[in-house]
């Protein structure tokens, strides 16, 4: 199936966006520089076939940065749950979001660079 956009509210099967999400990952053209840029160095040619090294090393990487996506969207679904019913969280999110765009335009304005 194609990827898909899915409105917000939609549920969607946690295996359809892993495998949509490895997919932009694979053909991601910023992945794979970084993969053929920071990988190489950990390579030895010595320790058998490179692009097996390589491939090993991109399913490693790749494993890791699942299970670090997967704490993050546990931790903002919990958040998001806890945080969505508050009203007076939700000002105050929209009040300290203000005086940071505030402030960060008066930095841009006063700054002289």
């Amino acid at each position: 199936s194609p990827l898909v956009f899915v409105p917000s509210g939609e549920s969607r099967n946690a295996c359809a966006a892993w495998r949509d999400a490895t997919l932009v990952n694979v053909f991601n053209p910023k992945i794979i520089v970084f993969i053929f840029a920071f990988l190489p160095p950990f390579i030895r040619p010595e320790n058998g076939s490179p692009l097996l090294q390589l491939l090993i090393l991109g399913v490693i990487f790749n494993i890791g940065g699942t299970l670090i996506n997967i704490t993050v969207a546990v931790f903002a679904s919990r958040a998001s749950r806890l945080l969505s019913g508050n009203v007076k969280i939700a000002n105050a999110f929209n009040r300290f979001s203000a005086a940071l765009f505030l402030v960060l335009a008066a930095r841009m304005v006063f700054d002289k660079h």
